[in-house]
């Protein structure tokens, strides 16, 4: 797991990325902290790891800037504690993410530009943005 922050209208919010999981996720508190219109797609459920399910019942595209990246991407709609964003392998593989194991980084190109992630120091509070 990595984890990083993303800044929205002067609001900090907790990214990881996890390439082990197959969703893209946005909590419903980061949601309405970021007035972002959710979908309603077609109803799935998930399996947790603690082996209970949980029912996908909405969708959004949620704005991702990160250094010179200005990406958008359709997040499912999802409780979770580790994160106010997810992004899974899909994320990973559509910008062809490149992890580097030892200095615990990420490299990839985003309109031609490199970009590099490094991990971000925890902070306290992060579910209300207070630091």
């Amino acid at each position: 797991m990595f984890n990083t922050y993303i800044t929205d209208e002067g609001k900090n919010y907790k990214l990881m990325i996890n390439g082990g999981s197959c969703a893209n996720i946005i909590t419903k508190i980061a949601l309405e902290k970021m007035s972002l219109k959710a979908e309603h797609p077609h109803p799935y459920n998930v399996n947790c790891v603690d082996k209970t399910a949980q029912s996908i019942t909405q969708h959004c595209q949620v704005p991702i800037h990160m250094s010179s990246c200005q990406d958008r991407v359709w997040c499912d709609v999802l409780d979770i504690n580790a994160a106010h964003i997810l992004v899974s392998r899909s994320w990973l593989y559509d910008l062809d993410v490149t992890s580097l194991g030892k200095s615990n980084t990420y490299e990839f190109k985003f309109k031609i530009k490199k970009t590099m992630l490094k991990p971000a120091k925890p902070k306290l509070n992060v579910w209300n943005n207070k630091e």
